[in-house]
């Protein structure tokens, strides 16, 4: 959306879906910081429990496994999901959800090693 030799309108389309992305991010965390404290002790625990899968499934479509296919990479996907710098970068990519889930108390003491076991928080 920056880059000068970029099309004109694609540029804007990108500043469009950057600024709409950003909307959709506010909203969200604004309707979970006040739905969160309104829900039955079993609806959190429901969501506690399943934000550590939900998240993880969405981290991982990061690697497509088409790619590793086409270059004919034997365990590309393994490979890439396993490198330590790709763990990291994705660890860096979440940090503000995942500080945002550990302000709400999705995220606490008990739960963070699930986390980072699964290489989602640092």
């Amino acid at each position: 959306m920056n880059d000068d030799r970029v099309h004109s309108v694609a540029r804007q389309v990108a500043r469009l879906h950057v600024l709409e992305e950003a909307r959709h991010v506010s909203f969200a965390k604004t309707y979970l910081a006040e739905v969160w404290p309104t829900l039955s002790a079993e609806d959190r625990g429901a969501a506690v429990d399943f934000a550590p899968i939900a998240v993880n499934a969405i981290a991982e479509l990061i690697v497509d496994p088409d790619v590793y296919r086409t270059l004919d990479i034997e365990d590309g996907v393994a490979q890439a999901r396993a490198n330590p710098n790709h763990r990291a970068r994705i660890a860096e990519g979440l940090a503000k959800l995942t500080g945002f889930l550990t302000q709400l108390g999705v995220i606490d003491d008990e739960r963070r090693p699930a986390w980072q076991e699964l290489g989602l928080v640092a």
